[in-house]
Protein backbone atom coordinates (compact mmCIF):
# COMPACT_ATOMS: atom_id res chain seq x y z
CA UNK A 1 0.00 0.00 0.00
CA UNK A 2 1.49 3.36 -1.10
CA UNK A 3 1.97 5.85 1.78
CA UNK A 4 0.04 9.12 1.67
CA UNK A 5 2.21 12.15 0.84
CA UNK A 6 2.54 14.57 3.71
CA UNK A 7 1.63 18.24 3.53
CA UNK A 8 5.19 19.28 2.68
CA UNK A 9 5.34 16.89 -0.29
CA UNK A 10 1.99 18.10 -1.59
CA UNK A 11 3.06 21.75 -1.27
CA UNK A 12 6.33 21.07 -3.12
CA UNK A 13 4.43 19.19 -5.84
CA UNK A 14 1.98 22.06 -6.34
CA UNK A 15 4.87 24.54 -6.44
CA UNK A 16 6.65 22.54 -9.14
CA UNK A 17 3.41 22.47 -11.12
CA UNK A 18 3.37 26.28 -11.26
CA UNK A 19 4.98 27.99 -14.23
CA UNK A 20 8.54 28.99 -13.39
CA UNK A 21 9.36 32.68 -13.43
CA UNK A 22 12.65 34.37 -14.23
CA UNK A 23 14.34 36.76 -11.76
CA UNK A 24 13.49 39.63 -14.11
CA UNK A 25 9.87 38.56 -14.24
CA UNK A 26 9.73 38.28 -10.47
CA UNK A 27 11.10 41.80 -9.98
CA UNK A 28 8.72 43.17 -12.60
CA UNK A 29 5.77 41.45 -10.94
CA UNK A 30 6.65 42.66 -7.46
CA UNK A 31 7.19 46.20 -8.77
CA UNK A 32 3.78 46.13 -10.45
CA UNK A 33 2.10 44.84 -7.29
CA UNK A 34 3.83 47.33 -4.98
CA UNK A 35 3.04 50.27 -7.27
CA UNK A 36 -0.66 49.36 -7.35
CA UNK A 37 -0.86 48.90 -3.58
CA UNK A 38 1.05 52.06 -2.60
CA UNK A 39 -0.79 54.37 -4.99
CA UNK A 40 -4.15 52.86 -4.05
CA UNK A 41 -3.39 53.55 -0.39
CA UNK A 42 -2.56 57.17 -1.25
CA UNK A 43 -5.89 57.61 -3.04
CA UNK A 44 -7.81 55.99 -0.19
CA UNK A 45 -6.22 58.28 2.39
CA UNK A 46 -6.62 61.43 0.27
CA UNK A 47 -10.33 60.80 -0.42
CA UNK A 48 -11.34 59.84 3.13
CA UNK A 49 -12.56 63.36 4.06
CA UNK A 50 -14.78 63.54 0.97
CA UNK A 51 -16.12 60.05 1.62
CA UNK A 52 -17.17 60.93 5.17
CA UNK A 53 -18.05 64.63 4.73
CA UNK A 54 -21.28 65.93 6.27
CA UNK A 55 -20.61 69.64 6.60
CA UNK A 56 -21.72 71.24 3.33
CA UNK A 57 -24.54 71.04 0.81
CA UNK A 58 -22.19 69.55 -1.81
CA UNK A 59 -21.31 66.59 0.35
CA UNK A 60 -23.57 64.14 -1.42
CA UNK A 61 -21.86 64.72 -4.76
CA UNK A 62 -18.37 64.73 -3.21
CA UNK A 63 -19.07 61.55 -1.26
CA UNK A 64 -20.29 59.88 -4.45
CA UNK A 65 -17.05 60.75 -6.25
CA UNK A 66 -15.01 59.58 -3.27
CA UNK A 67 -16.98 56.33 -3.21
CA UNK A 68 -15.99 55.71 -6.83
CA UNK A 69 -12.36 56.47 -5.93
CA UNK A 70 -12.51 54.00 -3.05
CA UNK A 71 -14.09 51.29 -5.17
CA UNK A 72 -11.42 51.68 -7.87
CA UNK A 73 -8.56 51.96 -5.38
CA UNK A 74 -9.67 48.90 -3.40
CA UNK A 75 -9.95 46.94 -6.62
CA UNK A 76 -6.45 48.01 -7.67
CA UNK A 77 -5.00 47.24 -4.23
CA UNK A 78 -6.64 43.81 -4.25
CA UNK A 79 -5.17 43.15 -7.67
CA UNK A 80 -1.74 44.12 -6.37
CA UNK A 81 -2.05 41.72 -3.42
CA UNK A 82 -3.14 38.87 -5.71
CA UNK A 83 -0.24 39.58 -8.08
CA UNK A 84 2.27 39.59 -5.21
CA UNK A 85 0.89 36.32 -3.79
CA UNK A 86 0.92 34.64 -7.21
CA UNK A 87 4.50 35.73 -7.87
CA UNK A 88 5.56 34.58 -4.39
CA UNK A 89 4.28 31.07 -5.05
CA UNK A 90 6.00 30.61 -8.39
CA UNK A 91 9.48 29.01 -8.45
CA UNK A 92 12.31 31.14 -9.83
CA UNK A 93 14.54 29.85 -12.62
CA UNK A 94 16.87 31.80 -14.94
CA UNK A 95 15.08 30.34 -17.98
CA UNK A 96 11.61 31.02 -16.53
CA UNK A 97 8.91 33.28 -17.95
CA UNK A 98 9.37 37.03 -17.82
CA UNK A 99 5.87 38.03 -18.89
CA UNK A 100 5.41 40.41 -15.97
CA UNK A 101 7.57 42.94 -17.77
CA UNK A 102 4.26 43.75 -19.46
CA UNK A 103 3.18 45.00 -16.04
CA UNK A 104 6.02 47.50 -16.14
CA UNK A 105 4.88 48.52 -19.62
CA UNK A 106 1.38 49.21 -18.30
CA UNK A 107 2.69 51.15 -15.29
CA UNK A 108 4.97 53.34 -17.39
CA UNK A 109 2.35 54.00 -20.07
CA UNK A 110 -0.44 54.80 -17.61
CA UNK A 111 1.77 57.06 -15.51
CA UNK A 112 3.12 58.92 -18.54
CA UNK A 113 -0.29 59.36 -20.15
CA UNK A 114 -1.88 60.65 -16.94
CA UNK A 115 1.02 63.08 -16.48
CA UNK A 116 0.55 64.37 -20.04
CA UNK A 117 -3.13 65.12 -19.31
CA UNK A 118 -1.91 67.59 -16.65
CA UNK A 119 -0.34 69.74 -19.39
CA UNK A 120 -2.87 72.41 -20.42
CA UNK A 121 -4.09 72.14 -24.00
CA UNK A 122 -4.38 75.92 -24.38
CA UNK A 123 -2.41 78.68 -22.67
CA UNK A 124 -2.39 82.47 -22.54
CA UNK A 125 0.17 85.01 -21.32
CA UNK A 126 -0.18 86.48 -17.85
CA UNK A 127 -2.92 89.14 -17.76
CA UNK A 128 -5.10 87.48 -20.41
CA UNK A 129 -8.26 85.45 -19.89
CA UNK A 130 -8.55 82.16 -21.78
CA UNK A 131 -11.84 81.55 -23.58
CA UNK A 132 -11.77 77.80 -24.13
CA UNK A 133 -14.80 77.75 -26.41
CA UNK A 134 -13.37 80.24 -28.90
CA UNK A 135 -9.73 79.30 -28.13
CA UNK A 136 -8.87 82.98 -27.62
CA UNK A 137 -6.74 84.95 -25.17
CA UNK A 138 -8.77 88.01 -24.17
CA UNK A 139 -7.84 91.24 -22.40
CA UNK A 140 -9.73 94.55 -22.15
CA UNK A 141 -8.69 95.81 -25.59
CA UNK A 142 -6.94 92.86 -27.16
CA UNK A 143 -7.59 89.30 -28.22
CA UNK A 144 -5.66 86.66 -30.15
CA UNK A 145 -5.51 82.91 -30.64
CA UNK A 146 -4.43 80.94 -27.62
CA UNK A 147 -1.27 78.85 -27.83
CA UNK A 148 -2.18 75.21 -28.45
CA UNK A 149 -0.12 72.41 -26.92
CA UNK A 150 -2.19 69.62 -28.46
CA UNK A 151 0.66 68.67 -30.81
CA UNK A 152 3.07 68.32 -27.88
CA UNK A 153 0.63 66.16 -25.88
CA UNK A 154 0.06 63.89 -28.86
CA UNK A 155 3.82 63.58 -29.39
CA UNK A 156 4.41 62.73 -25.72
CA UNK A 157 1.60 60.15 -25.67
CA UNK A 158 3.00 58.44 -28.76
CA UNK A 159 6.62 58.59 -27.56
CA UNK A 160 5.78 57.15 -24.13
CA UNK A 161 3.87 54.24 -25.69
CA UNK A 162 6.79 53.51 -28.03
CA UNK A 163 9.31 53.58 -25.17
CA UNK A 164 7.07 51.35 -23.08
CA UNK A 165 6.70 48.54 -25.62
CA UNK A 166 10.35 48.58 -26.68
CA UNK A 167 12.66 49.62 -23.84
CA UNK A 168 10.56 49.11 -20.70
CA UNK A 169 9.15 45.80 -21.97
CA UNK A 170 12.57 44.23 -22.58
CA UNK A 171 13.61 41.76 -19.83
CA UNK A 172 17.23 42.86 -20.39
CA UNK A 173 16.41 46.36 -19.14
CA UNK A 174 15.26 45.13 -15.72
CA UNK A 175 15.93 46.29 -12.95
CA UNK A 176 16.41 49.90 -14.05
CA UNK A 177 13.26 49.82 -16.16
CA UNK A 178 11.34 48.68 -13.07
CA UNK A 179 12.52 51.78 -11.23
CA UNK A 180 11.65 54.05 -14.18
CA UNK A 181 8.18 52.51 -14.51
CA UNK A 182 7.48 52.84 -10.78
CA UNK A 183 8.64 56.47 -10.69
CA UNK A 184 6.64 57.39 -13.80
CA UNK A 185 3.54 55.72 -12.38
CA UNK A 186 3.98 57.53 -9.04
CA UNK A 187 4.57 60.93 -10.64
CA UNK A 188 1.64 60.65 -13.06
CA UNK A 189 -0.91 59.31 -10.59
CA UNK A 190 0.46 61.49 -7.78
CA UNK A 191 0.16 64.63 -9.91
CA UNK A 192 -3.41 63.70 -10.82
CA UNK A 193 -4.18 63.04 -7.14
CA UNK A 194 -2.80 66.43 -6.16
CA UNK A 195 -4.77 68.30 -8.83
CA UNK A 196 -8.09 66.52 -8.28
CA UNK A 197 -8.26 65.81 -4.54
CA UNK A 198 -5.58 67.57 -2.50
CA UNK A 199 -5.95 71.02 -4.09
CA UNK A 200 -9.73 70.97 -3.66
CA UNK A 201 -9.33 69.94 -0.04
CA UNK A 202 -7.10 72.93 0.66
Amino acid sequence: MRPEPDAGDRSASRRRALVEISPEGRLAGYTTAASLIVMSAAYLIASWDELTCRASSGCTQEAGKAGLVWFTALLAASSGIVIAWTIHRRPTQPEGASGWTWGLTALFTAGAWVAVTRIPSLTCPVGYHLDVGFRLCIASADRFDATSWAWLKTLLWSASALVAVTVIRSPRSVPWSAAVAAVTWSVGLGWFLYDTLLVTVR
